[in-house]
């Protein structure tokens, strides 16, 4: 790590040196200041170059239509009796 300054955070360094250890596919990240620039510079223990990106989240699904229309009540016959103590 010391031959990239680009990585300043141990914290990002414990991380990266995870995923290169681990010869991951890419590792995502939302840390723009730093790993961003390392995209591709560094290689894994299998010898292909570590892709580092932001993570890309897809949009909620939507909801299916009716799906809270409809509130299930138990009937009062097979609701529990409370017991009043007074």
């Amino acid at each position: 790590m010391r031959r990239h300054p680009e990585c300043k955070k141990p914290s990002d360094a414990v991380h990266l040196a995870t995923a290169l250890a681990l010869s991951v596919d890419e590792m995502q990240t939302y840390d723009t200041s730093d790993l961003l620039k390392l995209d591709g510079k560094i290689k894994c223990a299998n010898g292909k170059p570590l892709k580092i990106c932001r993570p890309s989240v897809p949009p909620p699904p939507r909801p299916e239509p009716g799906l809270f229309s409809e509130i299930y009540t138990e009937p009062k016959s097979k609701r529990g009796r409370r017991l009043d103590l007074d």
